[in-house]
């Protein structure tokens, strides 16, 4: 079953399934999975789709990036300058800083429902889901029969089942203001799906195929919690399921729980040997616990497993930095 991305902050882990991609290092390295840097949000600026700068090197980037910082310490009030730096660095996958700017953007143009529109796109792809869901009911209340804005939220509203009650509001203006639009089918198709996912999950805790479904919903939108309740329910009546084990291992890190998370990933590779995705997050887990010997020895297994895998080298250099501190 094929996973949305989900952005992590210091490695990032991968899904059972082998999705994921790497954050939090000197430059983004989406690539090292074979994922690309998320699309700029539909209804960028002008001045950010015609940025002539944008196909250029790595010195076009931070000359256009000054270019525009100059702008702003000129006129702190230039919406469209820091909407463009936040899409810069959105495109980099450096969210802390996309977020800081298009948050700014956002302050000084809080009636603009495309600004807010952007600011919730970019806080979807940072993970941060209830800041991305509070941009996006801003921007629908501020939006006046567009059905454009109408169709992005319930599309931000749908993800993972962030917030159904947006996401059917959206959908019927949609349907009002625009019943004619190519998407609206396939959004009531959506809302539709995803209720009933949940409604099996909650009437059916037996049902592992519904829990897994629902937990996967959850996770998508960073709802940890909830897809580690559903991920147990499904592992008590199939255990032993390695790409499972391997999302639960996912969700518990993302709240903290490392020694839980390693567990999973073990367990895991106990549950199917080649199971390369596990052995991955557990190295980075183990890094970031500061387990150098624990760390090497996932490594280990996973250069074993997957000689080719383009993380290994990054790896190995943290696991030399971490050494070397010891």
């Amino acid at each position: 079953m094929k996973r949305e991305q989900v952005l992590f902050l210091v490695l990032g882990l991968v899904f059972g399934t082998g999705l994921g991609i790497v954050l939090g290092l000197a430059i983004g390295r989406p690539d090292l999975f074979g994922a690309a840097p998320p699309p700029a949000p539909p209804g960028m600026t002008q001045a950010a789709q015609e940025n002539p700068h944008a196909a250029g090197g790595m010195g076009d980037v931070v000359t256009r990036l000054h270019e525009l910082q100059a702008r702003v310490q000129e006129n702190p009030g230039d919406v469209d300058a820091m909407v463009e730096i936040a899409n810069i660095y959105a495109q980099a996958n450096f969210f802390d800083k996309a977020t800081r700017w298009i948050d700014r953007a956002c302050e000084a143009a809080s009636d603009d429902p495309h600004v807010l529109l952007q600011g919730a796109m970019i806080h979807q792809h940072a993970g941060n889901r209830e800041r991305a869901l509070e941009l996006a009911a801003s921007a629908f209340e501020h939006a006046t029969a567009d059905p454009e804005i109408d169709e992005a939220v319930a599309t931000i509203a749908l993800h993972g089942a962030g917030d159904l009650d947006l996401a059917a509001r959206a959908i019927g203006a949609l349907e009002r203001d625009a019943p004619d639009r190519p998407s609206l089918a396939d959004l009531k198709a959506e809302l539709a799906r995803i209720r009933d996912v949940l409604a099996r999950a909650e009437a059916h805790p037996e049902d592992p195929a519904a829990q897994r479904e629902a937990g996967n919903l959850y996770f998508d939108s960073g709802q940890w919690a909830r897809a580690e309740a559903c991920y147990r329910r499904y592992l008590e009546r199939k255990p032993g399921d390695p790409d499972v084990l391997t999302d639960l291992g996912v969700t518990l890190y993302r709240q903290g729980k490392l020694d839980d998370a390693l567990r999973q990933f073990e367990e895991a590779l106990s549950a199917s040997s080649a199971h390369w995705q596990a052995a991955l997050n557990a190295t980075i887990v183990s890094l970031e616990k500061g387990d150098a010997a624990s760390a090497r020895k996932w490594l280990e297994r996973l250069k074993m497993l997957k000689p080719d895998q383009s993380s290994i080298p990054l790896l190995e250099q943290q696991l030399a930095h971490l050494a070397a501190g010891a």
